[in-house]
């Protein structure tokens, strides 16, 4: 049997699901600093200079049926914050979140089909070994809950958040490629006189100006093993080529601040030595960096 149907009428039931922005009427009920500090470490010994942890909570609606985004940009330069001078403290966003997506402009977060309360954490890394001067830094991040995240003119609510972080003062100093403070330099055959120039440089990054402080214990002389002063043997002591007095209590140097690390070359000069007592002649140098207070 054949069935011809000259006139077909096909029915399609669609389902719409229809919301509005004032349906849903999500708010962002609080952002709230949990830990971490203010104080960036430039020479700290961690991945992160400075690590912020933030909670958030997210209220109203019902995130099941609404599409719910939160759109997270900075305010003024892209992550980062800035000081007087538009110099820039760099950092990224940590979301405690599976649904992160992340671009050079935004971050966008999506907790759509969500409880109606959400809790949940951020964190701000600001990654170490950044070369910055010290002081203030500041800038804001803008947050925004949306229906779609690539169009905020419509939005649920929306908060701004002040960023700002210390940059402290911080000075360091070692000798380079030597591990520890301490350093035994041999100087030689002292009947031999002249320069003597073996030992590591000094390697020092300061995020303010600063003092190259030296102090001797013999007051600039190279003592006989027995103690005996008599034997004494002057000699002079050259930071960056230029000679300091350590006749004095301590003998100094001024250096502008140098974030990026400087190497600084340390020799001694010996006079040519005869008719001394056999032996092994020393002395002890400490060499320090403080801050010069404003000048020098």
């Amino acid at each position: 049997m054949n069935l011809c149907l000259r006139n077909t009428l096909i029915i399609i039931l669609c389902l719409f699901s229809s919301f509005t922005i004032a349906d849903c009427n999500a708010q962002l009920r609080a952002i709230t600093y949990s830990s971490g500090g203010d104080q960036y470490q430039v020479f700290g010994q961690h991945v992160n200079g400075l690590t912020q942890q933030y909670s958030l909570i997210i209220e109203g609606g019902d995130q099941r049926s609404c599409p719910l985004f939160l759109v997270i940009e900075p305010a003024v330069f892209p992550w980062a914050l800035i000081n007087h001078d538009n110099k820039r403290l760099e950092f990224d966003l940590e979301f405690k979140h599976n649904q992160v997506r992340q671009d050079s402009s935004k971050v966008i977060v999506d907790f759509s089909g969500e409880n109606e309360r959400i809790s949940t954490q951020f964190s701000i890394r600001y990654p170490a070994d950044q070369v910055v001067a010290s002081g203030q830094y500041q800038g804001r991040l803008k947050f925004t809950l949306t229906a779609n995240p690539h169009e905020l003119n419509q939005y649920y609510d929306k908060e701004e958040l002040t960023l700002q972080v210390a940059v402290v003062n911080t000075m360091k100093l070692s000798l380079y490629g030597i591990a520890g403070q301490y350093y035994r330099w041999d100087l030689g055959d002292l009947t031999q006189s002249g320069i003597r120039t073996n030992a590591p440089n000094l390697y020092i990054q300061s995020t303010e100006d600063f003092y190259v402080e030296v102090s001797s214990l013999n007051k600039g002389n190279l003592r006989h093993h027995s103690g005996q002063s008599k034997w004494d043997i002057p000699y002079q002591l050259l930071i960056n080529s230029k000679v300091m007095n350590l006749h004095q209590v301590s003998s100094k140097q001024g250096y502008r601040l140098q974030p990026d690390g400087i190497k600084i070359p340390i020799e001694v000069e010996v006079p040519s030595v005869t008719q001394q007592r056999a032996g092994e002649y020393r002395d002890s140098v400490e060499i320090m960096i403080t801050p010069t207070l404003g000048s020098y």
